[in-house]
């Protein structure tokens, strides 16, 4: 996987630690920009996450992916992600899809998850996820979403209280 893959030595995994909420500086190429407007969710990796040879098995980081979205409206638009969907019946299924892997991930490693906004549409938004280990560059993805109405399935507007949410944690250039 390059130069930044890890050989799963001993001295190597000594050293596997948090990642204490330090961020590059500025802005890493590719990486998060470093204000306020990260959304950021530390995870652990779990045995179940991982494959047989021994690195987190790529499907899983879309549940990584997926339990930041969740808590992003509780802690960024002030509303459990299960009231969003079995109260107001206002759904996001994914529509589109792009995916980087380059450093492999192993059970036990802690992670930051990160999630910005990179689009907000009428109906449908993109997010960008980082993942990180101790402020490496480990995955990103980004990820369209569109708004619909969960008893119909047909498109809705996005609603303005999560339109100015996401907005919250748009990135700008």
């Amino acid at each position: 996987m390059g130069a930044g893959a890890r050989d799963g030595s001993a001295g190597e995994r000594a050293g596997r630690g948090g990642v204490g909420g330090a961020q590059p500086e500025g802005r890493a190429p590719d990486g998060p920009p470093n204000d306020k407007s990260v959304h950021s969710v530390r995870q652990h990796v779990r045995f179940g996450d991982i494959d047989g040879a021994g690195i987190v098995y790529y499907p899983r980081f879309f549940n990584f992916f997926h339990v930041a979205f969740e808590e992003f409206f509780g802690r960024v638009a002030g509303v459990r992600y299960e009231d969003v969907l079995y109260q107001e019946r206002v759904g996001f299924p994914i529509v589109h899809v792009e995916t980087d892997f380059s450093v492999p991930l192993r059970h036990g490693d802690t992670i930051d998850v990160a999630m910005t906004a990179v689009r907000i549409g009428r109906s449908s938004f993109t997010c960008r996820y980082r993942v990180l280990r101790d402020g490496v560059l480990c995955a990103r993805a980004d990820i369209t979403s569109a708004t619909v109405d969960l008893d119909t399935m047909k498109s809705i507007p996005l609603p303005e209280r999560y339109r100015e949410a996401l907005s919250k944690v748009a990135e700008h250039d």
